[in-house]
């Protein structure tokens, strides 16, 4: 009998993303996807018998889905493109709705980047749900980014109690991956970006400055001979990134003391060189950032410099057999982009686009800048023939932002390779149900940053900013001050909390965040408040904000804590929550030091608060324009206190 579109498809009880099960019965070609079948029963909410009928078959290229008069076929060219077709099918059969589709993506790899070099490294769990999530997606690579968090047993303090990957868990999950179809591509530095590995005693000789390698040491291409040669069958891509972006202060330390002023492109290109002979060495394909060749052109050393012409010249300094990664996450025209990528077609080398989903500006993911940027970048890519594209995850200053909130941005990359332009609407039907969330609960963590409600192009980030700063010596209270923030965080921490009951497989992160907006709500004006009354001698005041809104603030502070805890502990191992534990904790002293403070000076202990004497000035000179917006600020050091953190 043939399965009727119409009929009820329940056989037990929903999931937690509120779906039915349904029985399908999967004929023809399947030998290939078989296994990936049977891992996605679970997330696509199906089970395997008689039933539905599914039948498959290979075809030239991409992937086709047919719903129509009870019969469903699937055609697939790719293993990934198999199970982002399965997915819209089994999305159209739940909806009862008829379907001819055939998608040919615009580029020939499409995937993720995934920063776990800061702080919060994913245990191999939340590496195998990030994969499965992108095979339904249909996204076919996935590059774990990591610069020391990787074990090398003849190197015992690299990635010493970073919570590094063991060998074994990086293969499993390269098999995990292998099974969807999706590359798993290793991402180190062998150049700049070693700030972390270089720290301990054991690289003291091969050190230019403290996180650059010293170009033509011995030592310094054994040591990445090292590193390269770990991955050695790890994973069975060939394809290595081997980094080497911002090296700012290359040739200028250890290097100048021992060489003398070389050119610094000179450097470059003898590094990359020896980089290169390493990397064939082991047989792998690399591939490295494109900025240091446009930055070292540059009188001020700008990547996306207009004056930077490219010639003979210089591509002939670039080896012929790497490809190219031009990462751009800041402009908003495609025609900028557009540009740039006129000037790497111009160096005649393979060309990769690295755009960003805005993980990196604070506690809070930024999809108004993310949205503007990847549609541009992503729209030049195609009207500039680019096959490979990938999205960065960055977690700058300590990796606050958990990943997964950044999960709706995979989703546009995946409909920009499969579509040609998707609009809000469609990427949220996908989201629903690839992801099991709505657009909006993911998009509305941007407004803790985006106090305007214009996108938040400009990447402010008060949110952070207010959380972290102290209370008595609010250096960011001169930019907020009569903003009334307090309303703007109560409205979003009840948004929160309805996001949480509506979308229970993230309630985790969403109650975060709800409770993150209690707790701003109640400090973003709290040092306002004592400052004014101090100001005016008014100890009544200053009493009933010791009694009342202090102690508030504590209270769901701990608690938001507590909610931080567990969803890191879910999600990332363990080394490295304690810089969280830190400033959280440095966040709760302060709270503490703040009444210890105010109750000595109303008791008469403290004749004056001269913490509270000083006047406060914008933070930084910064003063509100809609141009530069008006908070921001990224390093926890600078926004919690003038005093000096580090030698």
């Amino acid at each position: 009998m043939k399965y009727n579109l119409y009929c009820v498809v329940s056989c037990r009880d929903k999931n937690i993303w509120g779906r039915e099960f349904m029985v399908i019965q999967f004929n023809g070609y399947l030998d290939e996807v078989k296994e990936g079948i049977d891992l996605l029963k679970n997330r696509l909410c199906y089970e395997i018998g008689t039933g539905i009928d599914i039948t498959v078959e290979k075809i030239a290229n991409g992937l086709e889905v047919t719903i129509c008069n009870g019969i469903i076929k699937i055609g697939y060219s790719r293993k990934i493109e198999f199970f982002r077709a399965l997915g819209l099918a089994i999305e159209h059969i739940e909806k009862k709705k008829i379907l001819n589709l055939k998608q040919i993506p615009a580029f020939s790899s499409c995937g993720i980047m995934a920063d776990c070099s800061r702080n919060a490294v994913m245990t191999v769990e939340s590496i195998k749900t990030m994969l499965e999530m992108m095979a339904i997606m249909g996204l076919d690579t996935l590059m774990i980014y990591t610069e020391d968090v990787y074990k090398i047993d003849e190197l015992p303090y690299f990635g010493y109690m970073r919570g590094s990957y063991g060998k074994e868990e990086l293969i499993e999950v390269g098999r995990f991956a292998k099974i969807f179809g999706i590359e798993m591509v290793p991402c180190i530095q062998t150049l700049a970006h070693l700030k972390q590995a270089l720290k301990w005693n054991y690289a003291t000789d091969m050190i230019d400055t403290p996180d650059i390698l010293l170009v033509g040491e011995e030592k310094t291409y054994e040591f990445i001979d090292k590193m390269v040669g770990w991955w050695q069958g790890v994973f069975e891509s060939k394809r290595i990134h081997i980094g080497m972006d911002e090296a700012f202060s290359l040739g200028l330390g250890k290097y100048l003391n021992k060489n003398g002023y070389t050119k610094r492109f000179d450097i470059m290109t003898t590094h990359v060189k020896k980089v290169l002979e390493i990397t064939s060495k082991y047989g792998f394909e690399p591939m490295l950032w494109s900025d240091m060749y446009f930055r070292l052109q540059s009188k001020n050393g700008s990547y996306y410099d207009e004056a930077v012409v490219i010639t003979p010249e210089i591509s002939s300094t670039v080896p012929e057999d790497i490809s190219l990664v031009y990462w751009d996450y800041y402009h908003d025209k495609t025609a900028e982009y557009g540009k740039m990528l006129v000037k790497h077609h111009q160096i005649g080398r393979n060309t990769i686009f690295a755009g960003g989903i805005w993980t990196w500006n604070g506690m809070c993911v930024n999809y108004g800048k993310t949205f503007a940027t990847s549609r541009a970048g992503l729209e030049a890519c195609k009207n500039n023939n680019i096959k490979e594209v990938v999205a960065t995850l960055w977690g700058d200053n300590g990796a606050e932002t958990n990943i997964f909130t950044s999960a709706l941005g995979w989703q546009l990359y995946a409909e920009f390779n499969y579509c040609d332009k998707p609009d809000d609407k469609h990427i949220a039907e996908r989201f629903k149900f690839c992801a099991g969330a709505d657009f909006k609960a993911f998009y509305d963590i941007s407004a803790f940053d985006d106090i305007h409600g214009n996108g938040n192009i400009i990447t402010e980030n008060p949110s952070k900013c207010i959380f972290y700063q102290n209370i008595m010596a609010g250096l960011f209270d001169a930019n907020i001050k009569g903003l009334e923030f307090n309303n703007h965080y109560e409205k979003l921490s009840k948004t929160m909390a309805e996001h949480a009951k509506n979308n229970d497989n993230w309630s985790d992160i969403l109650n975060f965040y709800s409770q993150f907006a209690v707790v701003l709500a109640l400090k973003c004006d709290i040092g306002i408040k004592i400052k004014e009354a101090y100001d005016n001698d008014d100890k009544t005041t200053l009493s009933n904000l010791l009694k009342n809104e202090l102690c508030k603030l504590r209270e769901n502070t701990v608690i938001l804590g507590k909610l931080y805890r567990k969803q890191w502990h879910k999600y990332f191992k363990p080394q490295g929550f304690e810089i969280v534990d830190s400033r959280i904790g440095g966040v709760l002293q302060n709270i503490d030091t703040a009444s210890f403070r105010i109750e000595g000076y109303i008791n008469g202990e403290f004749y004056s608060l001269s913490e509270l004497d000083d006047i406060r000035l914008p933070f930084n000179d910064h003063v509100y324009t809609p141009e530069q917006g008006l908070i921001r600020c990224n390093s926890h050091d600078r926004i919690s206190s003038a005093g000096v953190s580090q030698f």
